[in-house]
């Protein structure tokens, strides 16, 4: 774990998209963990980022106090997103431009949008407008 203590922690631009660094799991939840790898918060090492296999359940890997190697997946939206598996990492998608929403700026929440569907997950879908 690197030496840095709370008054020292890493910065948000410090922190680089592809470096390792060596942390310790602060908290297990379902849907992953909340690791302390020496940023100002904690990153998440989702459940699909722990191993290279299908994890049912994240405390069969992990534990907390356990200290793990990690990589920055992703600087997203206030959040170190990270990764357990190197293989893992897409570098394309590591800082995306803020998209543009100006030309929705002011319309009334009644107003339907056309858009066409673009992806669909687990969670919801991905349209393009």
């Amino acid at each position: 774990r690197s030496s840095r203590t709370a008054l020292s922690a890493m910065r948000w631009d410090e922190a680089q998209i592809g470096e390792k660094y060596t942390g310790t799991v602060r908290s297990i939840a379902s849907f992953g963990a909340f690791v302390d790898f020496g940023a100002d918060f904690d990153g998440l090492v989702h459940i699909t980022q722990i191993a290279d296999e299908p994890v049912n359940d994240v405390r069969d890997y992990l534990e907390e106090g356990q200290e793990v190697d990690v990589w920055l997946k992703q600087k997203k939206g206030g959040k170190f997103l990270l990764t357990m598996v190197e293989s893992n990492l897409d570098y394309e998608d590591a800082e995306r431009e803020p998209v543009n929403l100006s030309p929705f700026e002011g319309m009334a929440s009644d107003v339907w949008v056309k858009g066409t569907v673009v992806t669909t997950t687990s969670f919801g879908a991905f349209v393009e407008v």
